[in-house]
């Protein structure tokens, strides 16, 4: 199948499955160093603030480029950043042959506008019988492998094949376009379709990544991450990285897979352990990802309680673009993002995360 993104229907049972700690109070911790929060410095609103050291460079696994004072700090994004821009649904419906509609954005994490991306989807109102999904990038970021390994034109899919899954790709100017159809068109209407987008595309100013700044988190390594929490902090006896939660990192190069191939994001996996108790958790490492965040407080059912400077931590329900997704823990100092999921064990409040977000905020600024 040409878009490897589609999820399965089991899987979708499965992703859409909410997690208890979704409807808890919302936790915004007071973090006056990453230090003092994991010894038990919490403090209410009502604290005293406290002084924030000056940070220095970070020593980042991305290139070293920083951007200049009077640079902006934000990415100027493919289409303006509004999927409105790249097709209507009208095309979307006259392309599928199925009434398609543009769901309303829900929150980003940053992971692809921090490369001047975006990644839009219409769906049909029939479940899953038509989709179209364009992405597209500056064409400087996008890996030589990607367009590579691309497998464009039809195939049969669905039941009895009865709809075929298309996917076409062109470059605009600067920008770097591909866009997957499911239903009835052929490849010569989706290739069409894309062409009239490269037109759009050309018309607005050109995507351009945003430039990295010394606040910015170094990318974890995901192989040594366990080594930087202490098990006994979050209240277990053992951690290590856990290799079942990064399927995304071992498949091949695809267009979805930018962010991770480009270190734009890094997922990492850790698995906790006392006793018989397993404890998975799955998190979403965004330097400069908090030009998104924003999004996440403009969320529809995000709760949250109070927060230290410039660092909250916040609940929401999950962002998958197909069901949504189980609610997700974001992180952000208003620069960076980190997003965490309860993969396995027993439920968590989501009280239960903080000590392991004060870990893993030590362990990306411990060169700051």
């Amino acid at each position: 199948m040409i878009d490897e993104d589609l999820p399965s229907r089991s899987a979708l049972h499965r992703r859409s499955l909410v997690w208890v700690g979704a409807t808890a109070a919302l936790v915004v911790v007071s973090l006056a160093t990453a230090a003092s929060f994991a010894a038990g410095a919490f403090r209410a609103p009502e604290a005293a603030p406290t002084a924030t050291p000056t940070p220095t460079p970070v020593v980042s696994q991305a290139p070293a480029e920083t951007a200049p004072a009077d640079h902006p700090r934000d990415p100027v994004v493919a289409f303006g950043g509004e999927c409105s821009n790249v097709i209507t649904e009208a095309e979307a419906s006259a392309i599928t042959g199925r009434d398609m509609v543009l769901p309303e954005s829900g929150w980003r994490d940053g992971a692809v506008a921090v490369l001047g991306g975006i990644d839009c989807i219409w769906t049909s109102i029939e479940y899953m019988t038509g989709i179209v999904r364009v992405i597209a990038y500056p064409l400087a970021v996008v890996p030589a492998e990607v367009d590579e390994s691309l497998t464009l034109g039809c195939v049969p899919s669905g039941p009895d094949d009865s709809l075929l899954d298309c996917a076409a790709r062109t470059v605009a100017g600067d920008t770097w376009v591909f866009m997957t159809t499911r239903g009835d068109a052929e490849i010569g209407d989706v290739n069409a379709l894309l062409a009239t987008v490269g037109l759009r595309a050309n018309a607005l100013p050109s995507a351009v990544p945003v430039v990295r700044t010394p606040d910015w988190w170094a990318v974890p390594d995901c192989a040594v991450l366990g080594s930087e929490v202490d098990p006994a902090v979050v209240g277990y006896e053992r951690i290590e990285p856990w290799p079942n939660g990064l399927a995304r990192l071992s498949s091949p190069p695809t267009p979805y897979s930018i962010p991770w191939m480009t270190d734009s994001a890094r997922e990492c996996a850790l698995l906790l352990t006392r006793d018989s108790d397993r404890w998975g958790v799955r998190m979403r490492f965004v330097p400069g990802g908090g030009v998104e965040f924003p999004s996440v407080l403009g969320a529809e059912g995000l709760q949250h309680i109070a927060q230290h400077g410039s660092v909250q931590i916040v609940i929401v329900p999950g962002n998958d673009p197909w069901e949504g997704g189980p609610s997700e823990i974001v992180v952000s100092d208003g620069t960076n993002l980190l997003a965490l999921i309860d993969e396995i064990g027993d439920d968590h409040d989501p009280e239960d995360f903080v000590p392991l977000v004060t870990e893993l905020l030590a362990a990306v600024t411990a060169d700051r």
